[in-house]
């Protein structure tokens, strides 16, 4: 069987004036477990046609499908010889486990190591990792120039208990840092409390803690979580955060309180609080997020997401908007559209911005989805606007489209094409 191909095209209009300013694409290949095999981006910085840079990631994989080597090459003319690489190397055990984990850096691609790390782990019979030891060898001479060695004990159950992970920073075999962790948990295995020690010069004294404290519904959802850092570890907490969540009786989340305390005098310096809805599917409806940036209970910024799905639950469309003064006045928008195919594939996605939510588009964008799948070929096709950008990488904080540009909005979840995807 023949890989899986998906083909992102884009094209930016970074005015929304109607003419393309650059384009990229990016290809990627899965095999029939619907792992990730190539990914291929390649820039046209100037829509001459010919490519201006590009980068390829090559995984392999062995029959289990556990990940054995990523290659990663940085073509910065696209003259189609890579100008640095850096590669993964993986090795596991019989049933799994990752046992060696290389990484191995040439930054001139003349086939020279400049740089090499290596993680070797060790596992009990349960599984559990027992020892895992990160070693640098900047200098590719066979030797540490650095190592970090972390050993955890559990208890029956298979929980982690303690963890205890020791610095040497010249790879002089004298430890010059460790800190250590200890965790708690309830009968049903949800973790409890946290408690991490750090002792930074080794004198056996310890010179700051951090304990976190979780509480948690009978169905397991997280309910309360306490961080609290005593940075002199003299038995007087310095910092505090609180987050609080609440949930429908599906479990979905409806609300999430975070309120920051500085200094740890119990007064609230800042506090963010995010207010969602659902429809009876458990698709989110809306998402609304306040922050009071000064703690006086006065709400400074907001801004909110409204989402629409068609029968199978894949999102149609996404509405951001934001109120920078959390005066009921909107000053920018982002909606994003979507289409998919009858296998729920996304085809195309249209975002549009008003930086200033004047009813003026700033910033207009598509992306085209193809799959080629057993030589049969899903195109997107357009949405009736003709000269369609793609919206830059995180066009707004916070957007319901941000990152990845082969990923649908936030809130779809997309998965890799599989063989029965199309």
């Amino acid at each position: 069987m023949k890989p899986i191909t998906q083909i992102a095209k884009n094209n930016v209009d970074s005015n929304a004036d109607g003419i393309i300013d650059f384009s990229y694409k990016t290809t990627k290949t899965y095999d029939k477990k619907g792992n990730l095999l190539t990914s291929l981006f390649e820039n046209d910085q100037d829509l001459d046609g010919v490519t201006n840079f590009q980068y390829k990631t090559t995984n392999a994989y062995d029959k289990k499908g556990n990940l054995l080597t990523n290659l990663f090459e940085n073509d910065w003319d696209a003259d189609g010889v890579a100008d640095s690489l850096y590669k993964k190397s993986y090795i596991y055990d019989k049933k799994g486990n990752l046992l060696v984990d290389l990484t191995e850096n040439d930054y001139g691609a003349d086939s020279v190591i400049d740089s090499r790390n290596k993680t070797i782990n060790t596992y009990d019979k349960q599984g559990n990792l027992l020892i895992s030891l990160f070693e640098n060898d900047w200098d590719v001479d066979g030797k540490a120039n650095s190592w970090k060695k972390t050993t955890n004990t559990y208890n029956n159950q298979g929980y982690l208990l303690t963890s205890l992970s020791e610095n040497d920073y010249n790879a002089d075999g004298i430890i010059d840092s460790l800190n250590k962790k200890h965790n708690t948990y309830d009968k049903k295995g949800y973790l409890l409390t946290s408690l991490l020690e750090n002792d930074y010069t080794m004198d056996g004294v310890i010179d700051s803690l951090e304990k976190t404290t979780k509480t948690y519904d009978k169905k397991g959802n997280l309910l309360t979580h306490v961080a609290e850092s005593d940075w002199a570890a003299d038995g007087i907490v310095d910092f505090r955060i609180k987050i609080t969540n609440t949930y429908n009786g599906k479990g979905n989340l409806l609300t999430n309180l975070v309120e920051t305390d500085w200094t740890a005098d119990g007064v609230i310096d800042t506090w963010d609080r995010i207010t969602n809805a659902y429809d009876k599917k458990g698709n989110l409806l809306t998402s609304l997020v306040e922050n009071d940036w000064n703690g006086d209970e006065i709400v400074d910024y907001r801004h909110k997401t409204t989402n629409t799905y068609d029968k199978q639950g894949n999102l149609l469309t996404s509405l951001f908007e934001t109120d920078h003064g959390a005066d009921g006045i909107i000053e920018a928008r982002q909606k994003t559209t979507n289409t998919y195919s009858k296998k729920g594939n996304v085809l195309t996605s249209v975002s549009e911005i008003d930086w200033k939510a004047d009813g003026i588009i700033d910033y207009r964008s598509e992306v085209f989805y193809e799959y080629s799948h057993n030589e049969k070929l899903v195109v997107g096709t357009s949405s009736g606007i003709s000269d369609i950008p793609f919206a830059p990488s995180n066009p707004m904080p916070g957007s319901p489209n941000h990152g990845d540009p082969l990923l649908p909005p936030k809130g779809q979840s997309f998965v890799s094409p599989s063989a029965d995807a199309l």
